[in-house]
Parts: C-alpha cells; structure tokens; sequence
C-alpha cells in the first residue's frame, strides 16, 4: 500500500492511516488530509506537511480539521518557524482570492473585452500581456477550486466565457510550442504557461460519446437541441486541443446527429480511424516518408507517451524518411517532424492509450 500511495501513476481515493502514514511519508499526489487527532508541534507539522509536495494542478494542500487544532498549529508554526509565519504558511481566506480574481479579470478585460478580441492583438507584447494576465487568472481559478465554498458562479465570468478565453490562451500555446524556431516568438518563447492549469480539467473522448448516446435517446426536437448545446459547451470547455475538438465537431455535424443510440460508438470508431487513415497518409505525403515506419513508431505510443521519450527516437525518426536529409538540414527536419507527430498523437490518442 506505502508504495501505490506513494507512485504517482497509481490512483487511490481514500487513505485511512492512524500514525504510520502521518509522519516519515510522501506522496506527490496527495491533497487533503481529515484530522480527528489533537496534534501538536512536530507531530503536527510533520502531519500537516503529508500534503505540501507540489504536484500537477495542486498548488498547495488543504487541511480539514474536526477538532479545534487553531491554536497548536499557531503555537507549532510559531515554534518551527516564526511568530508570523503563518500568514505566509496559511493559505488566505476564500473571500481573498476571490476578490483578487475579480480585480485580475477587470484588468484582463480593459486588455481583451472578449475572447474574439484575442485574434486582434496586434503583436507579440500585446499577446505576451494576454498570456501573462489570464496565466494568473488560471492560478488563481485553480486556489479558488480547492475551497469547499467555492462555485462558479461567485467570479465574475460566467463558465462559458472563460472555457472562451482558456481556448484562446491555449491556441497561443500550442503555436509558440509548434514553432521549432525560437527566433520567430522571442518574447513569448520566455514565458511559462503553466500548461498544467490548461489541461486540468480536460475530459475524453469516452465522456462525449457517452453524452452522444443520451442525445440519441432524446425524442423531443426542443429538448434535443438543448442536449446538443449541453454537448458543444462541454467540447469547447473541456477539450483544450483545437484539432481533437475539431475533429469532434467534424463528426457531431457530419455523423452523429441520425445515428442510433447502439451504433453511435462503433460509428465514431469508423469516423476516427478513417480520418487518422487520411491525415497520417497526408502526413507521410507531405514528407515523404515511409508510412510502414511512421506507423511502427505510432505503435511505441502506449508505453512512451510522446516521440521524445522513445530509445533512440530520433533515429527512428531519421529512417522514416524516403530520402533523409542531409547532415546540415537533419536536426532542423527531424525536429519538425517530431513535433508533427507528436501533435498528430495527441489528436487522434487518449492520454496513455495509442
């Protein structure tokens, strides 16, 4: 159990320890912790700390007590640390975060009025401010989702409108990421764009087709249209990548809307593989490359994620080329390809499934 707790590829709800686990013990992914345990000092700290390990979207960790610890966590952090310690170890009031949101949202919209009016920032500094402000909003949205008070509707952008704005950050991201020339985003190149705030709350595949299915089954027009809504919302929030969610409208428009609610599946089984058929050979056309290996290194997905982490990748890469590249141009081709593919991974793959 110490080591499922422990490795971070392995998903455990509930933890019910007494004094093993309280102390002596990490685990990245742990985020909160029940105390019904009067602690005090270093047994306290050491508790409490089980959930200070930074780890993908968690930001800190949150401790939720049903016994009056108020004054042993003063007394124990006055004694590890400082008598003011606390106000920079405890996290704020909701209330504070959520006022500090609304105050960044009103500078980002003095920046952009809408989501639209991001296509028209006119060069690089003004998308770097952009990216800079709703980068904090994002920091701040995720603090603000630890709390158990916390609801959407307390900021002051509806749900939709941010997803709106989420999808245009990530639009910038992905073209500074797919650009190998670093000559051409200098400024942008710099920035840190917490990438994993942008996928936090990304759901699959499997989740739209059930909510397909269930449109299906919908036998009133008004009520239809509604669910479709519900589905569109759902797809432009969720599903960050451009391409997976155009691929996903591609088939709600073009296939899904007179299909069965037992042959939805097997449908969008038939629709994905026929477009990854087409952009893969699209994709081999273009580079002339041999599809047979191109496919082999598609097929090492399941165990390596992405190109990059594959033994002897870039080799790899090199002989899936008709005629390779000579020495000047190969860490230029090679690279571009990578990420060609890497892009064409993430489109058509769940996350650890190829």
């Amino acid at each position: 159990m110490a080591n499922r707790a422990k490795h971070i590829g392995e998903k455990i709800d509930i933890l019910l320890v007494v004094n093993m686990f309280l102390t002596g013990f990490d685990s990245p992914p742990l985020n909160t912790l029940y105390v019904d345990k009067n602690l005090k000092y270093h047994g306290l700290i050491q508790a409490f700390s089980r959930t200070n390990r930074t780890f993908k979207g968690k930001s800190h960790g949150n401790i939720v007590c049903f016994r009056n610890l108020k004054d042993a966590t003063d007394d124990a952090i006055a004694l590890f640390s400082n008598k003011d310690a606390k106000d920079v170890i405890l996290m704020k009031p909701y209330k504070d975060h959520l006022s500090l949101f609304n105050k960044t949202l009103e500078k980002l919209y003095l920046q952009v009025p809408t989501p639209a009016s991001v296509d028209f920032l006119q060069d690089e500094n003004q998308e770097s401010r952009f990216v800079k402000t709703f980068r904090e909003l994002l920091r701040i949205q995720n603090t603000l989702s630890t709390y158990g008070d916390y609801s959407f509707k307390d900021l002051g952008i509806d749900e939709q409108e941010f997803a709106d704005f989420k999808s245009k950050y990530y639009d910038i991201y992905e073209k500074v990421k797919r650009d190998s020339s670093k000559e051409k985003y200098p400024i942008l190149d710099e920035i840190d764009f917490a990438a994993e705030l942008i996928h936090k709350d990304e759901v699959n595949v499997s989740y739209i087709i059930r909510l397909l299915k269930e449109y299906t089954c919908i036998e009133d027009q008004k009520t239809r249209d509604l669910k479709l809504k519900e589905i569109k919302d759902v797809i432009s929030s969720s599903i960050q990548r451009k391409s997976k969610r155009e691929l996903i409208e591609k088939f709600i428009e073009k296939h899904s809307l007179n299909v069965s609610h037992e042959e939805i599946e097997d449908e969008f089984e038939r629709f994905l593989n026929e477009e990854k058929r087409e952009q893969l050979q699209e994709i081999c056309d273009t580079n002339k490359l041999h599809l047979d290996k191109v496919e082999d290194i598609i097929s090492k997905m399941p165990y390596y994620g992405s190109i990059s982490n594959i033994p002897n990748g870039r080799e790899d890469i090199y002989k899936t080329f008709v005629n390779p590249p000579g020495l000047l141009q190969r860490d230029k081709v090679i690279l571009d390809l990578t990420i060609e593919l890497d892009d064409f991974i993430e489109t058509f793959y769940e996350k650890g499934a190829a």
